[in-house]
């Protein structure tokens, strides 16, 4: 089929017409609607005032009678909404600021001009706003009902003589954005139409937004990688498709009719494209293991976890994420749905081996989980032991891989062989990298190391090593937290040792239990910032002692209603039995 474009033009109220009738579709890999007020305003602003503010792109899909809306997506929601709610884009620009100053002088009072004059403005777009939703309420609207609706603030207005008075003063500021309205109905929008295979619309999409930075390479994956449909096989990975189908629920507000989707039709067929596979996979990660990968209430939010782990546990460098897709075809669906619960037997593991460190009461004081480690630095870890129990590698003398040998329907005998070591050292190794800083950056180069040296967190480290590296973070920690002027709050490594020393002194009613524990100073700040400035006044700076008063030797954690009732007391000073 021969590909070509054409050139038209539909006015705003056509645009809304055919989006309303579900005439204009969208893709499913469209990213959904992300432009937040500012921009919306922005955009109408631009037509308001007869600027040049772009085309979009449709498809002629002449199987389904309907044009897809391949880009212009987040123009033409603000157009549909302005035109389903012109109050909402009712602002400063509207208003007749000598209308204001009339009204101000009705009013009759000499003092509080500039005060008086911005609670007319409130009022005023309140009253717009709240009781002109619709064109219709627009085109309907009673001027002297506003004057009716201000009278309500400012007494002296209900004269009937004032109240008509104000009626004919907002009458020319309120016909002209009478007026506007009707030109924003009838302004041309420039349409580009694309007429050919549905095959290519993918690319199509993909070289429209690759030039810019407006799309992540994640929604550039959910185009090309739509045409490979992949089905849920395995009942442990029903969950995927309810995050696949919540996605494209929330994804455009309901506005739009998205292209070939039906939810009933998904979760009976279970089959799914291997961008949204991906996309379920990591949403199923973050909600069964938020310590490991944090959590996220967000469900159009990419988590980029779900890829990590399926590309990497695959032996691919990060360079070819983009062609994950393609990998995954050739497997087929039988092997693709057991390399996913392979991993996530992996991340069931390593979830129970790192819990002291990562769910551990302490980090639980806020509504959200944010770990205490990067994500690459604990999908490291689950790539690894998934490596040792289903992937054979060669790779050349560059450590480079050149062929691999997977077997997902067990388990191979070099893990029955070390996950004993696995699981004593993957603790230490854990600790020693965050202490050292070692996944600080992107650590994508790290994590491909890892992958063909699986023997990383199975490896012993002997007590003089692990030591040495807590010396020079805790040295590193003296230089570098220059808290004379601002105390600092702790970081990453000081939360997991504080977890790791606590855990084994909480009791099962401290974790379990619904109280709260706070980090806090054995000695209050303000007091040690005092003794320390005391002490240091009158040395040279060689003699001054540099004791980082965030340190992990002055922080623990109380419980919340003892540590409000501490104040300036060090925690020495306090006679907790009173409580």
């Amino acid at each position: 089929m021969e590909n070509y474009w054409k050139s038209d033009s539909y006015t705003a109220l056509q645009l809304e017409e055919l989006i309303r009738d579900k005439k204009i579709t969208i893709p499913r890999y469209q990213r959904g609607i992300v432009w937040d007020d500012q921009k919306k305003d922005k955009l109408i602003d631009t037509i308001k005032n007869g600027f040049p503010f772009g085309s979009i792109l449709l498809y002629d899909d002449q199987a389904t009678k309907t044009l897809q809306l391949i880009d212009g997506l987040q123009r033409s929601s603000t157009v549909f909404e302005f035109i389903n709610n012109p109050a909402k884009y009712f602002n400063n620009d509207d208003i007749d600021d000598l209308a204001i100053t009339q009204i101000y002088k009705l009013i009759g009072v000499n003092a509080n001009e500039v005060e008086i004059k911005e609670k007319i403005k409130i009022r005023l777009f309140e009253w717009v706003r709240n009781n002109h939703k619709t064109m219709s309420d627009v085109k309907s609207m009673q001027y002297i009902d506003f004057a009716y609706f201000l009278a309500e603030d400012f007494p002296t207005l209900k004269d009937p003589n004032k109240l008509k008075q104000i009626a004919v003063i907002v009458t020319p500021m309120f016909k002209e954005y009478m007026s506007m309205c009707d030109y924003m109905l009838s302004v041309q929008i420039p349409v580009l139409k694309f007429y050919g295979s549905p095959e290519v619309l993918p690319e199509i999409f993909e070289r429209i937004n690759s030039t810019g930075a407006t799309l992540t390479k994640y929604q550039i994956f959910s185009a090309t990688w739509s045409n490979v449909g992949i089905k849920i096989v395995d009942n442990s990975l029903i969950e995927i498709l309810d995050f696949v189908c919540n996605r494209y629920d929330c994804m455009v507000g309901g506005n739009f009719e998205i292209s070939d989707y039906d939810s009933v039709k998904i979760k009976r067929e279970r089959i799914v494209s291997a961008f949204d596979l991906c996309f379920g996979f990591g949403k199923l990660l973050v909600k069964h293991y938020p310590y490991l990968f944090g959590s996220s209430s967000d469900p159009l939010k990419i988590e980029s976890i779900g890829f990590t782990l399926i590309n990497s546990c695959l032996g691919n460098k990060f360079s070819e994420l983009k062609t994950l897709h393609t990998q995954l075809k050739s497997l087929g669906d039988n092997k693709v749905n057991k390399l996913l619960s392979s991993i996530l037997s992996c991340c069931n593991t390593v979830n129970r081996y790192l819990k002291v460190y990562t769910s551990f009461k302490g980090n639980t004081r806020g509504k959200s989980i944010r770990p205490n480690h990067s994500e690459l630095q604990i999908a490291s870890i689950i790539v690894s032991m998934f490596t040792i129990q289903h992937v054979v590698f060669e790779t050349n003398d560059n450590d480079e891989i050149i062929s691999k040998t997977y077997n997902f329907d067990s388990v191979s005998d070099a893990w029955e062989f070390s996950k004993e070591a696995f699981g004593r050292n993957v603790k230490i190794v854990y600790l020693q990298d965050i202490l050292s800083e070692k996944w600080l950056g992107s650590g994508d180069r790290k994590l491909e190391y890892i992958l063909v040296n699986p023997d990383y967190y199975r490896r012993q480290i002997s007590y003089e090593e692990f030591e040495r590296t807590f010396d020079i973070w805790y040295t590193t920690i003296l230089l570098s937290r220059k808290e004379e002027k601002k105390v600092q709050i702790p970081k990453e490594a000081d939360y997991v040792i504080l977890n790791l020393v606590y855990a084994s002194t909480f009791s099962a009613i401290n974790h379990l239990d619904e109280s709260k524990f706070d980090i806090e100073h054995l000695i209050p700040k303000n007091l040690l910032k005092k003794r320390l400035e005391e002490y240091n006044r009158g040395k040279d700076d060689e003699a001054k002692i540099k004791l980082p008063i965030s340190s992990i030797g002055n922080v623990c954690y109380l419980p919340e209603d003892l540590n409000r009732s501490k104040g300036n007391k060090t925690i020495y000073e306090v006679d907790y039995t009173e409580n």
